[in-house]
């Protein structure tokens, strides 16, 4: 792909120089870059979403409905390149800057989910040559450039990421709008963590949490995130639920056939701060032990076993890997939260 953007033009983000991005993360993204956005809009209000950048750049609608009908270029493109030799390509549908303000927030994320979705869906069954196919896309300039299935997809997770930067600069400049409860960290864009990585992680972070908390009172404990948040308790509470529903979904993974994964089960979330946290430590603990001798003993084959997630506004295929990076990265990511409160 000579073209180095995803379509030269109205992207405001300039070019996109991505690193290497195996097939495996490019996939990986597609599927849960929904569950990171849904968590940036969470609380905010119509002026919020529709309201220009400080530097008069796109409202976090705009940008949405960008990212949106760019995957969804993509998708009509690899399709017809699997299906055509050397196929000329549709121009590439930037969305609409105009009207994107006016539309629900609920419509852009779903249709975000669907093309994404629908993207990675078709990337999965393709083989190393599939992956190396190419058609031939126009610039604005009415220019023809190759557009390779490999090249093309790196890109465009890079231009997914550099929009949802945006997308968080904004939310960090006009929100949250009500205080923050409950996780809203959805999935998590971990890099490519090495099978031993996670395994040892998952042996070492509930130990490093407990040393973190060791001698503190109850009222330090129980005391609300000075933004309304979650106490270091309630945390704790969501960290061990959090592992206990990794750990079952992996093992669901492995016992059926694309099974629709479970969700957290919430019941305790009121009550994690009269818990014990001696107790939660050693549940957590436990969880995360089994969840390492279980990686431990996954083939290759195994690690690729898939499951179906399913949330209010789209579904998703993960895989066992997907999964454990997920797990690994979410205790990092709150694990740091509790370091911060800790001060």
């Amino acid at each position: 792909m000579s073209n180095p953007n995803p379509e030269p033009g109205g992207c405001p983000c300039g070019e996109h120089h991505a690193g290497d991005i195996s097939h495996a993360q490019i996939i990986s993204a597609l599927r849960t870059n929904l569950v990171g956005l849904n968590a940036q809009v969470h609380g905010l209000s119509e002026a919020m979403l529709t309201s220009a950048a400080p530097d008069g750049g796109w409202s976090i609608k705009q940008n949405i409905d960008h990212i949106a009908a760019v995957s969804g270029t993509f998708a009509d493109r690899v399709s017809l390149i699997l299906n055509e030799q050397r196929p000329s390509l549709p121009r590439a549908n930037r969305g609409d800057e105009a009207a994107a303000n006016n539309r629900d927030i609920s419509e852009l994320l779903h249709e975000y989910a669907i093309n994404e979705a629908r993207l990675a869906n078709i990337l999965i069954t393709l083989d190393d040559a599939q992956w190396q196919r190419v058609g031939l896309a126009s610039s604005t300039d009415r220019s023809q450039y190759e557009f390779q299935v490999d090249a093309a997809l790196v890109h465009l997770i890079d231009h997914d990421q550099q929009h949802l930067a945006e997308i968080k600069r904004l939310r960090e400049a006009y929100g949250p709008a009500q205080p923050l409860s409950g996780c809203v960290c959805g999935l998590h864009h971990a890099g490519d963590i090495r099978h031993a990585q996670i395994i040892a992680e998952l042996r070492s972070r509930p130990c490093e949490l407990a040393a973190m908390l060791q001698g503190l009172d109850e009222a330090t404990l129980t005391r609300a995130a000075p933004n309304g948040g979650w106490s270091l308790k309630q945390l704790v509470g969501h960290l061990r639920d959090g592992a206990a529903t990794y750990l079952e979904r992996t093992e669901l993974m492995l016992h059926e056939d694309n099974p629709t994964m479970p969700r957290m089960d919430r019941a305790d979330e009121p009550f994690y701060n009269r818990n014990d946290l001696g107790q939660m430590l050693q549940e957590l603990a436990a969880s995360d032990e089994r969840f390492a001798q279980l990686l431990e003993s996954l083939t290759p084959m195994q690690w690729q076993r898939s499951g179906v997630r399913k949330s209010a506004e789209s579904e998703a295929r993960l895989v066992v890997d997907d999964t454990a990076v997920h797990h690994v990265d979410h205790e990092r990511e709150h694990i740091a939260e509790i370091s911060k409160l800790l001060g």
